[in-house]
């Protein structure tokens, strides 16, 4: 369990935030941010169902000098739904900084996520910063492209598009739910977060409207350097979507860089050439039970592969540890860790970094392990390996769109 009070040195508190840090933690969002942000911080607190439970403090001299929030996520893996944490509104005063608060925060938001039955966390952030706290870059983002000069028509007199409102929420969530289940991965928002994204200031969701039913979404940003990013775009059709970029037309003076999702159909035809492509961090803190969490889906794997009558035991090092289970008839058998072991793979076995453990599960799969690590074995065990972890697809949806 966190604790709601832990002196770090020289007197300095972490703590659970309350109420009363309210003023406190937006001025610190905004000075560190935007006023966005601030705006953002509220409706999360101020959400009968979330509130201040996940949001934690650093505290100097009786003024709040950091912070960080916690929000509770699911990601669904093929047939297996994981409970998983995002951390957010992470801000350091400046004078404050260099001194271990936030990874103090950071600490005190995987202990909580633990708590809450997280088997990961999933999140963006600045380059390279979050890998000092466990994260890894594993999950690819769809990259942005370029809306084309000539991919926003005139307006449809049949379909009239629009800034979303609550009454669309419900259209919305479906269009997504649809769209994500081409994926083998997905992060969905959660129903709160859909409200949340109706109210913020950071970004507008915009809905396509045909004859009182909403057949395309998507959610932009206000011009920042003469670029709007559009991203999370969702349509039943091709017409849909045409339309919907249609407010974009007075933004002519503005670069329109779209995110450029798979399966939308006619999306590609609107965009140039992809940018490049950036990447989710994940951590994963307990391999055992993410494996665990995974079960249903590996089992699904397992009984539509070569292996699902035959006996065998899975073994994986992590080179500083090991995870083991037994297959037999297409189900998992009770997993057992243990301590290092650097003899594996000439044993039958696979070798893998710890930091390879997310790219397996929700990346490129084990087929692609080898080349991205030189510390990766998968030895006898490749083809079963394979089998179990193939290549995925995700689609990710965050409250703060990628830039």
């Amino acid at each position: 369990m966190t604790s709601d009070f832990t002196t770090l040195a020289d007197g300095v508190i972490l703590r659970s935030a309350v109420p009363k840090d309210f003023d406190a933690i937006c001025e610190l969002l905004t000075d560190r941010g935007e006023s966005a942000d601030a705006v953002d911080f509220g409706l999360i607190v101020n959400h009968p169902g979330v509130g201040w439970a996940g949001v934690g403090v650093v505290e100097v001299g009786g003024e709040v000098v950091a912070t960080a929030t916690l929000l509770n996520e699911t990601i669904r893996v093929g047939t297996a739904t994981l409970a998983i944490g995002q951390i957010e509104l992470v801000a350091c005063a400046e004078l404050h900084e260099h001194r271990g608060y936030v990874r103090a925060l950071m600490k005190w938001c995987h202990a909580l996520s633990y708590t809450e039955g997280h088997v990961a966390q999933v999140m963006i952030g600045i380059p390279y910063f979050y890998r000092r706290f466990g994260y890894h870059y594993a999950i690819p983002m769809h990259p942005y492209a370029t809306l084309r000069n000539d991919a926003t028509p005139a307006g449809n007199p049949d379909i009239t598009v629009r800034p979303a409102t609550d009454t669309d929420i419900a259209g919305i969530a479906a269009l997504h739910e649809n769209m994500q289940e081409r994926f083998d991965i997905a992060m969905p928002h959660q129903p709160e977060c859909w409200q949340w994204l109706i109210d913020r200031d950071g970004s507008t969701t915009y809905v396509a409207q045909r004859r009182g039913t909403v057949v395309a979404s998507a959610r932009w940003t206000p011009p920042e350097d003469q670029t709007i990013l559009v991203s999370e775009v969702a349509a039943i059709d091709t017409e849909a979507l045409r339309a919907l970029f249609g407010p974009l037309r007075d933004s002519a003076d503005c670069e329109i860089k779209v995110h450029s999702r798979p399966h939308v159909d006619g999306l590609a035809d609107l965009l140039g050439p992809n940018d490049r492509a950036d990447w989710y961090y994940v951590r994963i803190e307990d391999p055992t039970a993410l494996f665990a969490a995974l079960r249903p889906e590996l089992e699904r794997r397992l009984s539509e592969s070569e292996y699902s009558e035959a006996d065998q035991l899975v073994e994986l090092s992590f080179w500083e540890s090991q995870l083991s289970f037994p297959i037999a008839n297409s189900r998992i058998g009770p997993i057992e860790t243990g301590g290092p072991r650097q003899v594996i793979v000439s044993q039958g076995g696979s070798g893998l970094p710890p930091d390879a453990l997310a790219h397996l599960v929700f990346g490129c799969g084990a087929a692609g392990l080898e080349a991205r690590f030189a510390d990766c074995y998968l030895g006898d065990q490749r083809s079963l390996m394979e089998a179990l972890f193939p290549a995925q697809q995700a689609d990710v949806l965050t409250f703060y769109l990628p830039n």
